[in-house]
Parts: C-alpha cells; structure tokens; sequence
C-alpha cells in the first residue's frame, strides 16, 4: 500500500474508519501531496474545474461572512450537499501558513452519532423524503455560479450512509428540517473535536460522516489548501 506521510495507509484508513478523521503532523516539506491523497481514492474537480483549492481570506469576500475565504467563523456543514448525487468521500486539508498566533481552527463532530438522536421514523422521513440544498450567496463574490439540488439529507450507498448537512443553506420546509438544523447546531455545539493545522500538517475527514466548521481569525495571511476525495473503485 502506499504511504501517506510514512503512515501506512491502512492505518490512516483505520482512523478515518474509527474516528471519522485523521490528523497527521510533520510532513517532509517536498511532500507530493496529490499524489499521496490520491492513494485514498479519486481525486474530485471543485467549484472552477480545480483540484486543489486555495483557503484563504478573499478581497472578494465581505468580512464577517460565513465563507472559507473570510476570516470569520464558518458554520457547520458537509461538502458538496448542494450537489446531486454522492459527495465526495473525504475532504483534506493542509497547511502552507497557519493563523498567527492562534485561531482558525477545523472544528468536527461525528454526525452518524448526531443521527443516533433520531427515531427510526425520523431518519426513515430524512432518507426518503427529498429537501431543497444551495449554495452558499458569498461564493458568487469568487467568481462561482450558485448551484442548488433537491435530494434527501440521507441517502444509503454501498452500505453506508451518506449524510448531508447545513445549518444555513438547508431550506426550513417543516418541522423535521428544522429539527435537524437546530438539534445538529446543539450537537456540534457540545461535541466537536477542534484541531488547528500548522504548517506541514494534514487533516482527512470522512465527508460522508463528520459534520465540520471553522473558528474566526485575525491573521489574513492564514493559507491552508483543500482536496476532495471520491470513493475508491
């Protein structure tokens, strides 16, 4: 198998696979990156066609608003729920330059655990029933054309769950919506895990799985870059 930072890729698939995430600190700074990810699955194009995309503050992006170009906080959400079909399986950060001195932090929860909070009727209504997904308004000030879809927040792939998640871009359409909006911000309030990147360092979610956010910053420089990872043939 191929390593990932000189971890053993089994071992990073059996923390992703227990925790949900998998940080990694320390890589050499000639590491390739993409091609290391890769090993993990198929590698998915984002918003521009891009496979990397660059985090940082944006000029673009008016200060206080919930976007990855911002400074400030981000609320939680998966990737990819405005979009039809299967999301991308995990999401990878690492760092160039961390926020000096300190915030900016990748905050995670497990959702299949949030999940676990529901009835059986209700997570059966979340699976079948279709909800209305949009992007989110600041990514037109980068230049990227909104998207929207209309799909359950629960769909079941090859065994597993696939969980979409936003606390601001679900539309409320009833009381089971507005349910999963209000009782995941709670969870995510009291359960989420925070790890702040520095530099040479990966974080690896399981997209399908962990509901994820952002403490605010004040350092503009902070720049961290983002890959999306399909499921693996």
């Amino acid at each position: 198998m191929a390593d990932i930072a000189g971890i053993d890729l089994a071992q990073v698939l059996s923390s992703l696979e227990e925790q949900g995430y998998c940080h990694i600190k320390q890589v050499p700074d000639s590491y390739d990156y993409v091609s290391a990810l890769s090993s993990l699955g198929p590698l998915v194009t984002q918003y521009q066609g891009d496979l990397i995309r660059e985090v940082q503050p944006n000029p673009a992006v008016p200060e206080g608003a919930n976007s990855a170009a911002s400074t400030s906080a981000a609320t939680p959400h998966t990737e990819f729920y405005e979009f039809p079909g299967i999301p991308p399986r995990y999401v990878a950060l690492w760092c160039v330059r961390p926020a000096i001195p300190d915030g900016g932090a990748t905050t995670l929860a497990d959702g299949y655990r949030f999940l676990a909070g529901f009835t059986a009727d209700e997570r059966h209504r979340l699976s079948s029933e279709d909800r209305d997904w949009r992007s989110r308004p600041t990514l037109s000030a980068e230049g990227i054309a909104p998207a929207s879809c209309r799909t359950p927040a629960l769909v079941q792939h090859h065994g597993r769950v696939v969980m979409r998640f936003s606390t601001r871009d679900l539309t409320r359409d009833g009381e089971l919506t507005s349910a999963y909006i209000d009782r995941g911000q709670e969870f995510f309030n009291t359960d989420h895990i925070a790890v702040r990147l520095e530099q040479r360092a990966i974080l690896i979610w399981d997209n399908w799985r962990m509901i994820h956010a952002r403490t605010a910053f004040d350092d503009r420089r902070r720049h961290l870059r983002r890959i999306l990872i399909g499921e693996a043939a």
